[in-house]
């Protein structure tokens, strides 16, 4: 399953969602990304592994940046699952 949204928040912050499935219903979790002169970082990641490679490629193309670093808030698959 592969479900990711993209959203403006403000400046150079966007939002993103990716979702897992939980008892059959999609489950959302949000992230953050900043997009900078020359880079991206992304805080927080998506649920697996599946997601991460869709939401890089995404911020690439969009914005001809690479990810070149990752913050996670806290320890739960909807943070650091795709590490």
């Amino acid at each position: 399953m592969l479900y990711l949204s993209i959203s403006h928040l403000t400046g150079p912050l966007y939002v993103y969602t990716t979702y897992r499935l939980a008892g059959g219903t999609p489950f959302p979790a949000n992230g953050l990304y900043l997009v900078a002169d020359q880079v991206a970082v992304l805080i927080d990641n998506p649920w697996d592994t599946t997601q991460l490679q869709p939401l890089l490629d995404s911020i690439e193309q969009k914005y001809h940046q690479k990810v070149v670093l990752s913050l996670s808030t806290h320890f739960h698959d909807d943070r650091t699952g795709c590490l």
